[in-house]
């Protein structure tokens, strides 16, 4: 399995993945959470229901391997990501959103698959705003590291 895809290291993670970018300020790093804060994302029970149902009819354990294969690809592209949005590379952040989406979709991530086809189409419309496309990296980078503990959770259910 891929170290990066410990539980036990995603918030010193997703702290890292914390970047600058134009005209966008970074979330503020919360001690804990306060009673304010919102409900962690959870992944969509259908979703995974129907994930499970598939692998009822080919192989015990099929939901966490297909949940452990997500979240490994998932650290690998947000470790792609961040690079990608410090030099404003639209083209590499579409590249990580296009591997992304179809998985995320399948896993019960609307959110994650939503953003990735967003900046997926806006890297391919000529004549966006700059600061238009870096929004949509912004909020990729926040879908990312909003699911990411999500499929954690999820896979105590399905190990």
């Amino acid at each position: 399995m891929n170290a990066t895809a410990d539980p036990a290291v995603l918030p010193e993670r997703l702290a890292d993945l914390q970047v600058d970018l134009p005209g966008h300020r970074p979330a503020a790093r919360p001690a804990g959470r306060s009673a304010a804060a919102p409900a962690p994302l959870s992944l969509e029970p259908r979703a995974l229901g129907e994930l499970e149902a598939l692998g009822r009819h080919l192989t015990p354990g099929f939901v966490g391997r297909v949940l452990r294969a997500f979240e490994a690809s998932l650290c690998d592209h947000l470790d792609k990501l961040g690079p990608a949005l410090a030099a404003q590379d639209a083209q590499a952040a579409a590249a990580c959103a296009h591997a992304l989406r179809p998985s995320a979709a399948q896993v019960g991530a609307p959110g994650l698959a939503a953003a990735c086809e967003a900046l997926e189409l806006a890297v391919r419309r000529p004549g966006l705003p700059p600061q238009a496309v870096s929004g949509l990296m912004s909020t990729l980078l926040a879908q990312m590291q909003a699911t990411l503990p999500a499929v954690a959770r999820a896979r105590e259910t399905w190990p």
